[in-house]
């Protein structure tokens, strides 16, 4: 090596050598196992989340019982000219009216504009 530049020291302190007999302390050891392990949980955590919320809308489609046109598609309320049709909203993925009142699932409300 040169050892030519800015300054001699810097090229001790670049040296592959140099940078072996430093290594990884403990604690960045530390510190790197932590995070990983939080990491790890919360993939974990996430995974579950997402299973019960599978688990969830299993059951929704297995007790839809109503037509999702006259009645809620999943209490099969009926709904009337007058009353609960105001509380009617139409699901964006299945196009089905389902009641807000009852079911409390997230739909647009096309008379009132709003979610």
């Amino acid at each position: 090596m040169l050892k030519s530049g800015w300054s001699v020291r810097t090229a001790n302190a670049r040296s592959p050598t140099n940078a072996k007999k430093n290594g990884i302390t403990d604690s960045e050891k530390k510190h790197i196992t932590d995070v990983l392990a939080r990491a790890e949980e919360r993939r974990l955590r996430e995974q579950q989340r997402i299973g019960r919320m599978i688990d969830r809308l299993e059951k929704l489609k297995a007790r839809a019982t109503g037509n999702g046109i006259t009645q809620c598609y999943l209490c099969s309320t009926d709904f009337g000219l007058l009353g609960p049709r105001s509380y009617a909203a139409m699901c964006l993925q299945c196009r089905r009216y389902v009641c807000q009142k009852n079911c409390g699932v997230d739909g647009y409300d096309y008379v009132r504009r709003e979610n």
